[in-house]
């Protein structure tokens, strides 16, 4: 029977290995970097899992990384987190997050999914089904989504010249999962 050994404290400690015991699965984890402040957010702590020779009775150090601290004051980025370690295995902390508040940064207004005004000068991200960007221009723009218009799906197909059986069903086909895609979106 397997014997799970749970370390989560933040810091450094030891682990005796027990007397018979000649390797150990690890999994283990780093500390995650902190956001930050108006930017991106921190970067996922490391992962390693693996097993690991070992000698009975044997002390082994272990290190618990701890997250990175967010940032807290305009124009700063978030901490590293810090790397956790078993014996001879390292697991690295993530990077901490980028700031914000630079040139780009003030030109955007906002998520507009369900719909909003973007001024002028400035962009931001409409899509209700995925990211669209959408840039204010010189007046601004009105941003109403789909739902509040009632969208239908409409398409055109031009061929020129001949048009056998095979391309005619390859057309009609491609007709029918335009329509069974957007009745599925709620736009047909």
């Amino acid at each position: 029977m397997a014997t799970v050994v749970t370390f989560t404290t933040v810091g450094s400690t030891s682990w005796s290995v027990p007397a018979g015991v000649t390797s150990v699965d690890y999994l283990l984890v780093a500390g995650g970097g902190g956001g930050g402040c108006g930017g991106g957010g921190g970067g996922a702590g490391g992962v390693r899992a693996g097993t690991l020779a070992v000698t009975p009775l044997a002390n082994l150090s272990i290190t618990i990384g701890d997250g990175g601290a967010g940032a807290t004051s305009s124009g700063t980025g978030g901490v590293n987190g810090s790397n956790s370690v078993f014996d001879s295995i390292t697991a690295t902390g993530g990077g901490g997050g980028a700031s914000g508040g630079g040139f780009l940064s003030s030109l955007f207004s906002g998520f507009f999914a369900t719909g909003g005004y973007i001024p002028p000068g400035r962009w931001g991200m409409t899509g209700e089904r995925g990211p669209e960007p959408v840039f204010g221009g010189r007046t601004g723009v009105t941003v109403q989504p789909n739902s509040s218009m009632g969208m239908q799906v409409s398409q055109q197909f031009v061929i020129s010249g001949p048009v056998d059986k095979r391309t005619q069903a390859q057309v009609f086909a491609a007709a029918a999962r335009g329509a069974r895609e957007g009745s599925l979106r709620g736009t047909a």
